[in-house]
């Protein structure tokens, strides 16, 4: 058996600067963000979000969540439950501003549900990486959200439910700030390597190459 992924548009998805129209019309360019964009579901672990940005919530960071779902109405209600003037929760963007948006964070956050790091993978690693932004994500430690991440060196991971984890590696995130760039540039060069669509279709022409002289070889014989 033979796996291939699918490929990162890596042209639509690249490094913009921070300071863009979308970091202005929302007011992020003055805090530290944490953002994660897509679907507020089940599959994910918000607990860990609001933990963190009520901890936090007197430091210079702000947790940007873009997107709609089962449970955006139970976020939006513990937001406001909590009085976290730290969170922003927006609706679904147009796909065309992704790029402007991702480059709009600090970092990414993904905070998957227990086992949902087995049963899934959140393909929005993929693009976040080809934006040149690390991400901090919640899963099983041996769950394949968490090899990328630690493959790509852009990134941190942190054990399912661990709350208190979680916050503190957004803590630290937010104190080596500067590092964070070069963190983003590994993350951009490892998905130019491995998921760019020159990438991809290097490794259907390797595998077909294989396969078209493996058959060669039996007519030989």
């Amino acid at each position: 058996m033979h796996t291939i992924p699918n490929f990162v548009d890596i042209d639509f998805y690249r490094p913009l600067p921070r300071d863009n129209a979308f970091a202005c019309e929302h007011g992020l360019l003055d805090h530290f963000i944490v953002m994660y964009a897509g679907n507020i579901g089940v599959a994910q672990d918000w607990t860990a979000v609001l933990h963190a940005a009520e901890v936090l919530r007197n430091e210079p960071i702000r947790f940007v969540i873009l997107g709609d779902g089962t449970h955006r109405g139970w976020l939006a209600g513990e937001v406001a439950r909590r009085n976290l003037d730290n969170h922003l929760l927006l609706p679904y963007q147009p796909r065309e501003r992704m790029a402007e948006i991702n480059a709009s964070c600090d970092v990414a956050m993904i905070t998957m549900a227990p086992k949902a790091g087995w049963d899934g993978f959140p393909s929005k690693i993929y693009t976040t990486l080809a934006c040149g932004k690390p991400s901090i994500v919640s899963t099983e430690e041996d769950s394949e959200l968490a090899w990328t991440v630690n493959e790509a060196r852009c990134g941190t991971v942190v054990p399912v439910e661990q709350n208190a984890a979680y916050a503190e590696a957004v803590l630290n995130a937010y104190h080596r700030r500067d590092e964070l760039v070069e963190e983003g540039q590994r993350g951009r060069r490892f998905v130019e390597e491995n998921y760019s669509k020159r990438a991809v279709a290097m490794q259907y022409d390797r595998l077909i190459r294989s396969l078209t002289d493996e058959k060669s070889s039996e007519y030989a014989h």
